[in-house]
């Protein structure tokens, strides 16, 4: 007998052929109910990516947690390669990826959801921006919703005004255009790993949780909760978000996402096609 059966699962409306069927249940996902996994992208973050993993191996093995971390070195040319891999060699729940070439953090991200094997998925920047009280903040909400997104408490203390008003303007005119109350696009987003899988992303670069969430929750209907959390300062490096090539591809990002988000409101939806892992016998 096969380890698991596939069953499409159409989140628009929430059924498994006429039956419906509770997303949460521990028997329709592969390992144990409620697990995580934690994807790490790092470019050039030799001074806070180790400091980036341990706070959240703490986080999750203080909630007891069934995890996976996936670590991905975005083409870094300082020791980030190294730790990465020396982390791996002392956990066994770690993955390890390395880019020859800086390919975007919305790349990495899609990576690290291909290999995502726990029924949840969190995303941290390894610039150790995050402490493991706030990861711990999100995490105890899994299941509570299909998507938790929380937004920064601190922000205006920990970040230059003239990027908090970046920020702000750029959540603004997201909501604006979309309909949406969502209170910060770009976090440490937890989504269900099934649906991620099964969702068309296209952005490489820094949109690409912007493009998840409003085509999760504008197309798709899917609930969400917000939670606040504390936003550390960078301990080392500079924030590599603010930069003409990003501000280019956030151009490119809004105009597209617009003409595929509306054109897909006159068109019969089926819903997203998710595919669940059943536990054998």
């Amino acid at each position: 007998m096969p380890d698991h059966e596939d069953y499409p699962l159409n989140i628009a409306n929430r059924k498994v052929g006429k039956k419906e069927t509770e997303l949460n249940s521990p028997t329709l996902f592969k390992g144990k109910a409620n697990s995580v996994t934690i994807i790490i992208t790092a470019l050039n973050e030799e001074a806070s990516i180790g400091k980036t993993y341990c706070a959240a191996k703490s986080a999750l093995t203080r909630l007891g947690i069934d995890h996976q971390i996936i670590l991905i070195n975005d083409g870094s040319q300082d020791r980030t390669m190294g730790i990465m891999d020396l982390i791996q060699a002392h956990d066994s729940q770690v993955q390890v990826f390395h880019h020859k070439t800086p390919q975007g953090i919305g790349f990495g991200y899609k990576k690290g959801i291909h290999h995502a094997r726990k029924e949840y998925l969190m995303y941290l920047p390894g610039d150790d921006n995050f402490s493991e009280e706030s990861i711990i903040k999100v995490l105890e909400l899994r299941g509570k919703s299909d998507i938790v997104i929380p937004y920064h408490t601190n922000l205006k203390e920990v970040r230059d005004s003239v990027r908090a008003s970046i920020s702000g303007y750029y959540t603004t005119l997201l909501n604006w255009c979309f309909g949406l109350r969502v209170k910060y696009f770009n976090g440490i987003v937890l989504h269900k790993t099934s649906f991620l899988q099964a969702l068309t992303i296209r952005s490489d670069k820094f949109t690409y949780q912007s493009e998840i969430l409003i085509k999760l929750i504008k197309v798709y209907r899917c609930n969400f909760l917000h939670v606040g959390i504390l936003l550390d300062e960078r301990s080392s490096g500079e924030s590599k978000a603010i930069s003409l090539s990003n501000f280019i591809d956030t151009v490119k990002f809004f105009f597209t996402l617009c003409i595929e988000v509306y054109s897909s409101m006159f068109v019969d939806r089926k819903g997203l096609p998710v595919v669940i892992k059943v536990e054998g016998n």
